[in-house]
């Protein structure tokens, strides 16, 4: 499947595509990675009129945002006070996009070679490719939430236990417990305050991981804090 934007092009490859044979194209870089790294790192290069291949795992670019916080504000962001992970991603692809890079989508890199000085020979699951440089922004990679390993969990997962928020309403009106003590549980803990029923927070120690200004607004909500626990069964 292609969704062309622009200027540029998405491909989202088929697993069980036959291997594309080497070709005469040669691009000056390639990015492995289309997070928010890899999408900056290709506008510059476009800015530098370089031919440009991004490359992800992922079956959309955002990487880590897209899959997981698509629905929450993140603060950090230079330029932002807050803004949504997916709009956060929306621009930045826009942004890439304009210097009309290519971008294969659910294609994930098994090897690199240098052919000579001046070409290296990077090989896919699905394809192989020549540039003369390559910037690796793959951060975690095609990563895998950690689990929380409490007994019984396994029956409830993907039915009632989440490991990210997709769609915020979703949540509407539920009692939710979130366990955690780091930015992501006290931001999703004050963005669901008055979205749900009531918001849990679980944290097996009595300080948090996450920024100070988070975590004063978290003791004057009204979320409910259970510091010092685990869960240790579902």
């Amino acid at each position: 499947m292609n969704r062309r934007a622009d200027k540029g092009i998405f491909v989202s490859m088929d697993t069980h595509t036959s291997l594309i044979p080497k070709s005469d194209e040669l691009y000056d870089i390639a990015i492995i990675g289309a997070g928010p790294t890899g999408l900056f790192g290709a506008c510059y290069a476009g800015m530098r009129e370089m031919k440009t291949l991004i490359i992800d795992a992922l079956p959309e670019p955002g990487g880590q945002v897209a899959a997981l916080y698509p629905e929450k504000y993140l603060y950090d962001v230079p330029g932002f006070p807050a803004i949504l992970g997916r709009d956060l991603i929306d621009r930045l692809v826009d942004q890439a996009m304009q210097y009309g890079p290519e971008m294969r989508l659910g294609e994930r890199v098994v090897g690199l070679r240098a052919e000579d000085a001046c070409e290296i020979v990077l090989t896919s699951n699905q394809g192989i490719y020549r540039t003369r440089s390559v910037l690796i922004s793959a951060g975690v990679g095609a990563f895998a939430p950690n689990r929380l390993p409490a007994d019984g969990i396994e029956r409830f997962e993907g039915h009632g236990v989440e490991y990210a928020v997709r769609e915020k309403a979703a949540l509407i009106g539920k009692r939710v417990v979130i366990v955690g003590g780091g930015d992501s549980a006290v931001d999703w803990a004050l963005g669901l305050e008055h979205t749900c029923a009531s918001v849990t927070l679980v944290h097996r120690r009595d300080q948090f991981r996450a920024h100070e200004r988070s975590v004063a607004a978290l003791h004057a909500s009204s979320v409910t804090l259970k510091l010092g626990f685990e869960v240790t069964e579902l």
